[in-house]
């Protein structure tokens, strides 16, 4: 197993997010050289130009409210910097669509938590971490959301005739929709989650487990609507981590070194208290040889570290 996809199962398999797990799926990288909408970028990769449709969102159209907002947001972010686009589809315009990292801000994530884009739910119907981006948004009124009645923008190409580009994903990746919406509250621990852990801990070599299970992006979305991170948080409310239901039936989990009731705080020092920090972490340290993920377990302090081929 590649050192890139083994980071990725300890980083995302125990976080419950094996959204951006499949079998052979495409990687570009290469230089934002243009920034056409907020949605909208275009790639240069290897000496070619490619158009970017940022998947699962959908930004202001032009003459909309925040639509420049939007560009610029985006043109800030990552115009003439490199950037790491995990392809998931092409659309009908003969785009490429796809989840943008520049400087380890998912730009995808991002246009959302800052209330710069909506949830794309007519292409992206079950990604629910981008429905609960886009919900966290509404609720703290971010960017257009301050607004009383903002809309949306497939109903502004509607009224101005204009088509929405569509895409689908392969049906491995369509998610089985749950019967009904589980909500969970926030774990509270008697911890302070202000302890510092500095030693023993389980040390893994990742090359001796056998990763003989293939796990399908349809696999990462049932696995996320059943095992999706709460935030877990100490006995005066600060957070501090995230709790993943059952992990233990997750795949590998337990060979790697997880429990059920495992709060994740951190990884290489690194604390985690959001959800929104995962993809970018696992963006960061996919090619790391090392990688230590600091864990509450039954509130006390413990470590992971995993040795990767």
């Amino acid at each position: 197993m590649k050192s890139s996809v083994s980071s990725f199962l300890i980083l995302a398999g125990v976080l419950g997010i094996f959204t951006s797990l499949q079998a052979g799926g495409e990687t570009l990288t290469g230089t934002v050289s243009a920034v056409q909408a907020g949605d909208l970028l275009t790639v240069q990769a290897n000496g070619v130009q490619k158009e970017i449709r940022l998947y699962g969102i959908d930004c202001p159209e032009p003459g909309q409210p925040f639509a420049d907002k939007a560009k610029d947001y985006i043109t800030q972010k990552a115009l003439n910097k490199e950037a790491s686009i995990e392809v998931k589809a092409t659309d009908s315009a003969g785009k490429t669509v796809g989840v943008a990292v520049c400087e380890y801000v998912n730009l995808n994530q991002s246009l959302l938590e800052a209330g710069l884009a909506w949830w794309d739910s007519q292409n992206t119907p079950s990604d629910s971490a981008f429905k609960a981006l886009n919900a966290k948004a509404i609720v703290g009124k971010a960017g257009l959301w301050s607004d009383a009645a903002p809309l949306a923008p497939w109903d502004y190409r509607q009224g101005k005739g204009a088509q929405k580009a569509t895409y689908t994903l392969e049906a491995k990746a369509e998610a089985p929709v749950p019967v009904a919406e589980k909500k969970e509250e926030p774990k509270v621990l008697a911890a302070k989650g202000n302890e510092v852990y500095t030693g023993g801990g389980k040390v893994i070599n990742v090359a001796d487990i056998k990763f003989d299970q293939k796990l399908t992006e349809q696999d990462g979305w049932a696995l996320l609507s059943t095992h999706m991170p709460t935030v877990a948080k100490d006995a005066s409310g600060k957070p501090i981590g995230l709790a993943v239901p059952n992990i233990n039936e997750i795949p590998y989990a337990n060979m790697l070194g997880f429990q059920d009731g495992d709060i994740i705080s951190g990884v290489n020092g690194e604390p985690i208290t959001d959800f929104s920090q995962v993809m970018p972490m696992i963006e960061k340290y996919k090619n790391s040889k090392q990688v230590n993920v600091q864990i509450m377990r039954n509130g006390q302090p413990t470590n992971v570290t995993f040795n990767i081929p």
